[in-house]
């Protein structure tokens, strides 16, 4: 999806999407990972052939869409995930050490560390903790660090704390036992051509008062990367 970078303003106006998925009506989806920075389809104009899944088969990484030709020419396009027990959120691998994912693997030592580069990684600053490999569905949420359908470049403080912040309370909510439609989306600069997000959409409906609908501005300062949301409610107020 693209819009016009820096528009967060016109973005709230908009009317807040519900994900609509249950664990029936997922895509069919191929186990298969893809790692291939420049598509892994046959057909040079597509960049995958179908939709990915994690482990436990319970969140779906959109087929990647080609942004431009060549070996690394493809960019994620979006995940949509269904939650219904604590058991929906293992098995997910990192992409790197940090203090992040340190604290990911404390809740699940099954989160292991590979290494994979989406495309315009190394376009971003360089310096400690200035850019990552970003998750679409997080390592917390049992996403893929591995697989190019769920990794996208982000400035440091737009993964970390903006995001992650983010995804940490609906992981919380997830182990506590609340039902939740997940859905995250990259969106793109309509004319820079590019495989770095200008903003990331999270959106999340539970069964017990869950309704977060955020938009996250993918730059490199932290009051620039705050969140900004149509709605950020984790959970029904306790009577």
């Amino acid at each position: 999806m693209a819009i016009q970078e820096g528009t967060a303003l016109d973005l709230i106006g908009q009317t807040p999407y519900v994900p609509e998925v249950s664990a029936d009506t997922l895509p069919g989806s191929s186990p298969e990972e893809a790692r291939n920075p420049g598509g892994d389809s046959e057909n040079s104009e597509r960049c995958d052939d179908s939709d990915g899944a994690n482990v436990n088969e319970n969140i779906v990484y959109l087929p990647r869409e080609r942004f431009r030709p060549g070996a690394d020419g493809c960019r994620a396009t979006g995940i949509v995930g269904y939650f219904t027990d604590a058991q929906d959120v293992v098995g997910g691998t990192g992409t790197s050490v940090s203090q992040n994912f340190e604290k990911w693997r404390r809740e699940d030592p099954s989160c292991q560390v590979p290494e994979v580069t989406p495309p315009d990684y190394e376009r971003l600053p360089r310096g400690r903790g200035a850019r990552a490999r970003g998750h679409l569905a997080g390592c917390q949420f049992g996403g893929s660090g591995t697989d190019l359908r769920n990794l996208v470049p982000l400035h440091g403080a737009a993964n970390m704390p903006a995001m992650s912040t983010i995804e940490g309370r609906v992981a919380t909510q997830i182990r506590a036992g609340q039902r939740v439609h997940y859905a995250v989306t990259p969106i793109y600069h309509p004319i820079r051509v590019s495989g770095v997000p200008a903003f990331i959409h999270i959106q999340a409906r539970g069964n017990r008062g869950m309704n977060v609908d955020c938009y996250i501005r993918n730059v490199a300062s932290r009051s620039g990367s705050s969140p900004v949301c149509l709605s950020e409610t984790y959970r029904r107020p306790t009577p």
